[in-house]
């Protein structure tokens, strides 16, 4: 049964707006208060329903509520998780996006990160604070003064800066922790968590060299990277020739197609569609459409693409790429994979995307400026064009094909890594939640929770 987790994101954000306010407290009824704060906010957001009651409760939904619950996916995602990374993942990430950038990782925020995780004591989050002098000499070597200077003041907020008048939950835009990982306190860089924040080395990283530049390409080469390490032979960036008379059968206006990722197992054909757009600040506020938007140019546009090509696949029977490799489907499943560049939480949950492209197919979506609307109905129907298509309804006659598609983020997908070192050991890896469905909304703790009863 799930259990309800009290809305720890929107008390952290809270706790943050009043971190540098100095007030007498009574040690004594300090515990007592904490477990009233904690006891009224969850009950305030149990009443808005952002968590299941039942694992079953939103299976039976009409589809017609999809828009309410993609609004409460992204709700659970500020008020209820925590965005968290372990700094070695982000350290990974931004060497790897650094190198793709310009073929070196001589990059005065990887030193400094580097420098920081050098400095954990354990593996487990932790608090951290340094002295100027602390990282000049740490990174004596690597870096000048200067450097040094310019590196902490992009990566540094101050104290009585952070969340400055949050207290409403609705007002996320007063929300800043994220944007800088480091927090100027008496006199000290302090990293209040190791792993609350440090997302937020990325952010300065994307805010300093990201701008103006495709970074499709660079969390490309990042998964590249990571796939490689783990021994997982792939295919990427391949393109096929699509002829006319499948273009017209299957509505394709390109006469090429282009596969992200490929990873052909023994037992299944894998398509990796990377899309590495985030929620936009519109959508966090709870603006709906901006949040179908959102949905349409990530979830749905990988699973259109990726539809594509098991389409052509299925139909030759064989995929064979202008340069020569050839992938043969003969009697292997197929699967379809959306990555996203970082979690999405409660959007990344199997039966909300699940019920958003079953939505799809039943529903019409309106607004009052429509043409707003124009990039999700364009999606809209090419994926009615491919679930209606007949080679996929022979494929899966009992109309299970949108269980065959599956959302990650680039961290969930890095997850999945760490314990693989084969082919064998990714699809395994994959299959643990493939089915499966807690209620938690948490796939982290889905994925270990599943992964030691498939164990027992």
């Amino acid at each position: 049964k799930p259990q309800i987790v009290p809305p720890w994101g929107y008390l952290l954000n809270v706790a943050l707006s009043f971190i540098s306010e100095k007030r007498k407290t009574n040690q004594k009824n300090l515990e007592k208060t904490f477990n009233e704060i904690l006891e009224l906010s969850t009950k305030y957001f149990t009443v808005l329903e952002l968590q299941p009651l039942s694992v079953f409760k939103d299976a039976f939904r009409p589809l017609k509520e999809i828009v309410e619950e993609i609004e409460e996916g992204i709700l659970y995602n500020q008020h209820i998780a925590l965005d968290q990374y372990p700094l070695e993942v982000i350290l990974e990430i931004i060497k790897q996006l650094e190198y793709a950038r310009v073929a070196t990782q001589n990059n005065p925020i990887v030193h400094v990160l580097d420098w920081i995780c050098k400095q954990k004591k354990s593996d487990k989050p932790q608090k951290m604070y340094f002295s100027r002098g602390d990282i000049e000499k740490g990174l004596s070597g690597e870096l000048s003064a200067s450097q040094v200077t310019e590196v902490l003041d992009c990566l540094t907020i101050k104290d009585s800066a952070l969340n400055k008048g949050y207290f409403i939950p609705s007002e996320v835009g007063k929300r800043n922790y994220y944007k800088r990982p480091l927090v100027m306190n008496k006199g000290y860089y302090v990293l209040l968590d190791s792993n609350l924040w440090a997302k937020g080395f990325y952010h300065v990283w994307l805010e300093k060299y990201g701008k103006g530049i495709n970074l499709g390409p660079l969390f490309e080469w990042v998964v590249q990277k990571q796939l490689s390490a783990k021994k997982v032979k792939f295919l990427t960036g391949q393109k096929y020739k699509i002829t006319a008379e499948e273009r017209k059968a299957f509505v394709i206006t390109s006469e090429e197609g282009e596969c992200d990722f490929v990873i052909d197992t023994a037992e299944k054909v894998y398509f990796i569609e990377l899309k590495k757009k985030e929620i936009t600040s519109d959508a966090m506020a709870g603006n709906s459409l901006a949040a179908l938007t959102d949905m349409s140019k990530s979830v749905l546009a990988a699973f259109v693409q990726a539809s594509k090509h098991e389409l052509i696949l299925r139909k030759r029977g064989e995929l064979k790429f202008v340069n020569g490799d050839k992938i043969v489907l003969a009697s292997k499943g197929v699967e379809k994979i959306h990555i996203s560049a970082f979690d999405r939480y409660g959007l990344h949950d199997k039966m909300l995307v699940k019920r958003f492209l079953e939505s799809l197919v039943r529903c019409n979506f309106t607004c009052v400026q429509d043409e707003q609307l124009f990039d999700l109905k364009k999606r809209q129907g090419e994926f009615k064009r491919i679930v209606s298509n007949e080679i996929l309804n022979t494929a899966y006659p009992n109309g299970s094909y949108l269980l065959t598609f599956r959302s990650f983020s680039l961290p969930q997908f890095m997850f999945v890594l760490d314990n693989c070192q084969s082919e064998k050991d990714f699809t395994v890896q994959l299959d643990i939640t493939s089915r499966i469905i807690t209620g938690m909304k948490d796939w982290y703790n889905e994925q270990v929770f599943m992964g030691e009863v498939r164990k027992s």
